[in-house]
């Protein structure tokens, strides 16, 4: 068992409920949103400092929502490790097309 992400996940929904009392998934989602495009602005901000504590708290707050939003779908942190593996597989298994204008990458059907 995934220990350490099973507590994170119980202790962020405990925290959330109290604090939001309701709080659903699409709305974590969209927080999400926010919280990576910030994740983009640090680390374009601190492209040469892979130290920065700026661009660690912004990955703990996308973690802290992916956590979250997984608890609410009543997943387990040993399924999301699993479900994270199972889709790197399938990524392995695809064809991806050459880097993109921004610097992302699609996979082609």
């Amino acid at each position: 068992m995934n220990e350490e992400l099973q507590r994170l996940m119980d202790e962020v929904s405990e925290w959330q409920h109290k604090t939001f009392h309701t709080v659903e998934c699409v709305n974590i989602s969209r927080h999400l949103e926010k919280e990576a495009k910030e994740l983009t602005q640090a680390i374009e901000n601190e492209s040469h400092n892979f130290n920065s504590v700026e661009i660690e708290l912004e990955m703990a707050d996308c973690l802290i929502l992916l956590a979250s939003c997984a608890k609410k779908f009543n997943l387990t942190a040993d399924e999301l490790i699993e479900f994270a593996f199972m889709k790197l597989e399938i990524n392995k298994e695809r064809k991806w097309g050459k880097q993109n204008e921004d610097g992302t990458f699609t996979h082609i059907e």
